[in-house]
């Protein structure tokens, strides 16, 4: 109703579809799993199990659009930092560039809670711009190296900051950043060797719905458009990508890669194709203005 139709917010239909995400369909169904104020199982483990753990149902959460001031969500919003506060210390300690794909995601759904003057949050906010600034998101889990998913998912942490609240460095890393990401993921959908990614994933590929820690051309348009430079010259060649995609019936077909993994009130393939239309034709109809 927002992004396709263009109605306001505050639209007597759009009210009445919002407060029926909170009541009916994944949002009431995955807090209803928390198993302790604020935790879903395992309760000590905010990672573990993927992907229907703590970490995992706030990410969810926050795309389906949960009321942020749900009290389950803000606890779980409270768990989150609480739980995450030594391993921001010891990163920020030895200087860790990796693993900012969790740190980004975490800002996202915190900041979406209210918590952005959180210290702990700002903390978390400060690490993450110094991984994009010095080591593109350098990652263990990607052999050493500056990690395209890592860059990405920080990116989608911190472009949730309302723009009158981001200071300059955070600006600045949002948009250098996108460029490394740009770069990248065009020599990867034209099959060409990166520096950064010493195996290119299937996920890349695919139009997926949902995603976790990884990220594909779809989710890098989404972070394109959330910043409104969709119109930037790297991004050409994804949308080109993205278009050739559609199908003879006006739809894209969704891939859901984690589907066994995570809650079955996400549905079914139907579910996900329309998840990913909707992305889809919102990105092209923003492009398309901006032509």
């Amino acid at each position: 109703m927002r992004e396709i139709l263009n109605l306001p917010s505050d639209h007597s239909d759009c009210q009445a579809a919002y407060e029926a995400i909170q009541t009916s369909g994944a949002v009431p169904a995955i807090l209803s799993q928390q198993v302790q104020p604020g935790r879903w199982k395992y309760p000590q483990h905010y990672y573990t199990p993927k992907y229907t753990s703590t970490h995992w149902s706030m990410m969810l959460l926050e795309e389906f659009l949960c009321d942020p001031e749900e009290p389950r969500f803000q606890a779980a919003a409270e768990f989150m930092l609480s739980n995450t506060q030594k391993i921001t210390e010891e990163y920020t300690q030895t200087q860790n560039t990796g693993f900012t794909c969790l740190f980004g995601n975490i800002i996202r759904y915190c900041v979406y809670a209210g918590k952005l003057e959180d210290t702990r949050l700002q903390s978390m906010i400060r690490l993450t711009v110094n991984s994009l600034h010095g080591e593109k998101c350098k990652c263990n889990y990607n052999w050493k190296k500056a990690c395209v998913w890592g860059a990405a998912r920080s990116i989608w942490g911190l472009i949730s900051i309302p723009e009158r609240d981001r200071s300059a460095t955070v600006d600045l890393a949002i948009q250098s950043r996108l460029e490394f990401v740009l770069e990248n993921v065009g020599l990867i959908i034209d099959h060409q060797p990166s520096q950064v990614e010493k195996k290119t994933h299937a996920i890349w590929f695919n139009l997926n719905f949902p995603l976790f820690y990884q990220a594909d051309v779809l989710f890098v348009l989404r972070l394109l458009n959330e910043v409104d430079v969709l119109n930037h010259p790297l991004a050409t060649k994804l949308i080109i990508w993205l278009e050739s995609k559609q199908k003879p019936n006006g739809r894209w077909q969704g891939t859901s890669p984690f589907r066994q993994r995570t809650y079955k009130e996400l549905s079914g393939p139907e579910e996900t194709s329309r998840w990913v239309t909707l992305q889809a034709a919102t990105i092209l109809k923003k492009a398309s203005l901006h032509a």
